[in-house]
């Protein structure tokens, strides 16, 4: 099955499907099984939203987040 079958199939852009595989695939690279992939990703998806509350929160670093995301992007 193609990425794009499979984007069709979840609903979702075939450039998010893409990107969604490429993150397993740092998962599945380390010998983690498919199954723990997805889970080794939820958890790292929850850790990130969480680090992101807690900076939204102090008004000095979320200054610096946003700049540091700022330059990530605008590489």
């Amino acid at each position: 099955m193609g990425a794009k079958e499979l984007a069709s199939l979840m609903g979702v852009s075939e450039s998010d499907c893409v990107a969604f595989l490429d993150c397993l695939r740092v998962w599945t690279d380390k010998g983690y099984s498919v199954e723990q992939a997805i889970e080794r990703h939820m958890q790292q998806m929850r850790r990130l939203v969480n680090a992101a509350s807690d900076v939204a929160k102090h008004p000095e670093i979320r200054t610096a987040a946003a700049n540091a995301v700022w330059d990530a992007v605008n590489v």
